[in-house]
């Protein structure tokens, strides 16, 4: 008969290491973060991407770029951008978004 202690001492099994991950940076996980931070990147098709600035003001009624000067714009444009991820962008342009009631006639 065997015993008991024998086999225990016998299917000792040493401990292997843990392989290191590889940090692979994929193409596309490049291009979106230059896309959400607004930088200059090189599109999947090869296409040149422009770095995002402020554009021409727009001819609403309400006169929109008139309302916040220059400095302050430029703040906000920069704010927006410094953002890591698309999900905190669209938390701070809610943060920034006030309600108001509508006029009916």
């Amino acid at each position: 008969m065997y015993s008991c202690e024998h086999d225990l001492s016998a299917e000792v099994i040493p401990k292997k290491r843990k392989k290191e991950q590889k940090q692979v940076i994929y193409k596309n996980e490049v291009i979106k973060g230059a896309r959400v931070k607004g930088k200059e990147y090189l599109h999947y098709k090869g296409i040149q991407v422009n770095q995002r600035t402020i554009g021409e003001p727009c001819r609403c009624r309400s006169c929109c770029f008139d309302k916040i000067p220059g400095g302050e714009r430029q703040e906000i444009f920069d704010t927006f951008y410094a953002l890591e991820t698309k999900n905190e962008q669209d938390t701070y342009m809610q943060a920034l978004i006030e309600c108001s009631e509508i006029s009916r006639k």
